[in-house]
């Protein structure tokens, strides 16, 4: 039987995985898949995460199908992306065959960096995919954010000296994040994060994401059901659907003991505050909320930009700080 190669961008970097097409794949066909990443040349933490929402989240399609993995030319590279957890949380969720991936099964997912230095003002910080595991800690859901705060502050805190940068700020964003997704998914959510110190400044990437229906779908879902919308569910842009979900107060969830209507909207507001870049990738578009000067539906419509197939659910973020 012919293997399907998914064959993996020599960048697995920043927001690069995004635009591998992974939904072409006949559903229908048992034919087993190769995760190829032969010509790999570049990983990060954040590029990887992205990578990971989107081979597990079509996973849940393909279950009839057997994985295998070809590994980079590259033996250091492919020992990085063991180390950043990508395999042991891949495994997890795709059915194989393989004694390679039994091997991952049992590696002890870990959360210490990858430090590179290349010289001795620059180097690179890798750290892990880290995974917020709702699914196993149901009734736990706010205890699973709170440690995902505490390890944040413990691998962060430099930045608070000496740096032009507010540091709460920036923690704030990520933990509405991760709030929203305890709120409205019932999958588990993957942080990649990525930090770059140069002689005058430090440059952080990060991504963020779930495996749910994402926030156009989630909305559209619950206007179906709500008679005050009518018929406007069919009609619904995504666009009108980010509109709905920035407005303080609105939400699919009216009786969440964690976010209560105001995480995107603050989300929104606090990624402005900080300055820093912050796209949104929904459905087939990717929205890139820095760009956007207020919340109407014009300047929505200005910022979404249309990818050509689906991408999941996540956001990626980027800034740079300098050094004082």
């Amino acid at each position: 039987m012919r293997r399907i190669q998914i064959k993996i961008w020599p960048e697995v970097d920043s927001q690069y995985p995004a635009i591998i097409s992974l939904e072409r794949i006949d559903r229908n066909k048992k034919n087993p898949i190769d995760i190829d990443f032969t010509n790999a040349y570049k990983i990060s933490s954040t590029g990887l995460n992205i990578l990971l929402l989107n081979l597990i989240k079509i996973s849940q399609d393909l279950s009839n199908h057997e994985w295998d993995i070809i590994p980079p030319k590259n033996i250091q590279l492919n020992q990085t992306i063991k180390d950043l957890n990508f395999y042991s949380l891949l495994i997890t969720r795709v059915p194989n065959q393989n004694l390679f991936w039994a091997t991952e099964l049992n590696r002890k997912l870990t959360i210490d960096p990858i430090i590179e230095e290349k010289s001795p003002c620059h180097s690179k910080k890798c750290y892990p995919i880290y995974e917020l595991d709702f699914v196993n800690n149901i009734n736990e859901k706010r205890k699973i954010v709170e440690k995902f705060k505490q390890f944040l502050i413990q691998e962060l805190f430099f930045l608070q000296d000496k740096h032009d940068f507010d540091l709460s700020i920036f923690i704030q964003v990520l933990i509405e994040m991760a709030k929203n997704s305890a709120d409205h998914t019932d999958s588990n959510a993957y942080f990649g994060l990525d930090i770059i110190s140069q002689k005058d400044k430090i440059k952080i990437y990060f991504s963020f994401g779930d495996i749910g229906n994402g926030i156009n779908q989630t909305i559209r879902k619950f206007i179906k059901h709500d008679s005050t919308f009518k018929e406007k569910e069919k009609h619904l842009a995504l666009t009108d659907s980010y509109h709905w979900a920035l407005q303080i107060g609105n939400t699919t969830k009216p009786y969440s003991n964690i976010n209560k209507g105001i995480g995107m909207s603050t989300i929104f507001n606090l990624s402005k505050q900080l300055k820093f870049s912050l796209s949104v990738f929904d459905a087939e578009s990717r929205g890139i909320l820095s760009f956007a000067e207020n919340l109407t539906h014009v300047e929505l419509r200005k910022i979404f930009y249309a990818i050509g197939f689906k991408v999941g659910f996540y956001y990626y973020g980027e800034t740079e700080i300098n050094i004082l």
